[in-house]
């Protein structure tokens, strides 16, 4: 019933349920916790690094869902991330810590040169994230 419901809404279809986890790309299977996590409908889902070990298609396209969802469904994401790209084109609010917070605020306004410089100890990052 449910699940099945939530996993047309991450773009799978009904026959994922009869297959073994162990059967799944690495893609699909987030696709399958991400369709889990929404039984209930919650307000909020935390994820933490949720494309680690997703070729960059696949990462893309887990962005773009949960990007989705959060419109659709009117819910707040948290993503654990160190990937600055993410964060710049997923983020409307971002929370640096390094061992305690660093800055907080909408991502083009904290991630300056001077954070960055605080929080990696290298510039390179910035230039590149303002030509893409």
């Amino acid at each position: 019933g449910h699940l099945g419901h939530e996993l047309a809404s991450v773009g799978l279809s009904k026959h994922f349920l009869r297959k073994r986890l162990s059967e799944l790309s690495a893609g699909q299977l987030q696709r399958v916790l991400i369709a889990w996590s929404l039984i209930g409908h919650p307000d909020v889902l935390l994820f933490d690094e949720p494309t680690s070990g997703i070729d960059v298609g696949g990462e893309e396209t887990i962005y773009s869902l949960l990007h989705r969802l959060q419109d659709e469904r009117n819910i707040s994401i948290i993503i654990v991330s160190h990937d600055l790209h993410v964060v710049y084109h997923y983020a409307n609010d971002v929370l640096c810590l390094n061992k305690e917070m660093v800055c907080h605020g909408p991502p083009r306004d904290v991630l300056t040169q001077e954070q960055l410089k605080k929080l990696y100890g290298e510039v390179s990052f910035y230039h590149h994230l303002n030509h893409a």
